[in-house]
């Protein structure tokens, strides 16, 4: 089983983003059929995937802060598709050359608490001054910073495929305005949701050259994920659409139906071995499917650890290893 009931606090949430706030499963989780994919299919809804239209219009700087000696930060607000999105930037103040570019992508909490990115800041410390980071605020989240917040429009419950597509278009608006940033080196990095979503990043956009993902659900088109995650899973894949809908969806969120891109170098998966949110067979199956394409990964298990791979002190050790290794020229 790839998932198992972990996230019902979500139903308050999820009703009120429209997304299902009914204990009872729709007639259709029940029947849905959850056979294998067409060989045309997987390639198909890839296809439509890169047809979207990902063009930040309307870029605006809304807010910056140059208070900090190490760094400015920045936040943007730009549109896609005529809906207002919102993410932060940070540049250091000092560099000789083009900055590699770190991506930080959350994790999806129950409550949808806001982006505190005065806290996230705090937490990378030093790295600061080694690269450009970049975190996205998702469709329906709200980013915070010095006493003020900005809301990204969208559905929250459309918080994998979704989301990838958010950080493609914040990516475009930083490959736009900022001339320091060095493109073809790109390290996208989160854990749970943010793993996911790090994993989607490096299949769909060719700018990513490295990817880590901790915790992070793979397949959603399983009967398992519809039955373990109930109403989240109602909520992204199910509630007002058509089977065949649902079924575009289940598959467009999970980066185990898809090849990495040839442009990733080096793809990093860690997963705890007691984690009862995201079980180990997420990262077991995705691993051997990245072997399968011949893509280099470094895969790490802990034995013991839960979903919560921050609280592990080897994680956070190997992170910054990570960080290192990308950043030396």
């Amino acid at each position: 089983m790839l998932l198992r009931a972990s996230l019902l606090a979500l139903v308050a949430t999820l009703a009120a983003c429209g997304g299902g706030g009914s204990s009872t499963p729709p007639t259709q989780t029940a029947a849905f059929d959850f056979s294998q994919p067409a060989s045309a299919e997987v390639p198909a809804i890839a296809q439509a995937i890169k047809a979207r239209d990902l063009a930040a219009r309307n870029v605006s700087v809304v807010f910056e802060d140059t208070s900090e000696s190490a760094f400015v930060l920045r936040i943007f607000q730009h549109t896609v598709n005529g809906v207002p999105h919102y993410g932060a930037v940070t540049i250091p103040t000092f560099y000789g050359k083009k900055l590699p570019v770190v991506v930080e992508l959350d994790g999806l909490a129950d409550d949808n608490p806001p982006l505190d990115v005065a806290r996230k800041l705090r937490g990378l410390g030093s790295q600061l001054q080694s690269a450009i980071f970049v975190q996205p605020a998702f469709r329906g989240r709200s980013l915070q910073y010095a006493g003020r917040s900005w809301t990204a429009g969208g559905d929250f419950c459309d918080a994998f495929d979704g989301a990838t597509d958010d950080t493609m278009a914040l990516l475009n608006v930083l490959q736009a305005s900022e001339p320091a940033a060095d493109m073809s080196r790109v390290l996208v990095r989160g854990g749970s949701r943010g793993g996911s979503v790090a994993l989607l990043l490096g299949q769909r956009d060719a700018r990513v050259t490295r990817v880590a993902a901790g915790s992070a659900p793979v397949d959603f088109y399983r009967a398992d994920a519809a039955a373990g995650y109930g109403a989240f899973y109602q909520c992204q894949f199910i509630k007002g659409k058509t089977p065949n809908q649902s079924r575009q969806a289940m598959i467009s969120a999970s980066a185990l139906h898809f090849p990495m891109l040839k442009s990733v170098t080096k793809v990093y998966l860690d997963h705890g071995g007691a984690d009862d949110t995201v079980p180990l067979q997420n990262a077991i199956e995705m691993n051997k499917r990245l072997l399968a394409d011949g893509v280099s990964v470094d895969f790490v298990t802990y034995s013991g650890a839960g979903h919560d791979l921050g609280a592990v002190a080897a994680y956070r050790d190997r992170q910054s290893a990570i960080f290192n290794a990308f950043v030396s020229p």
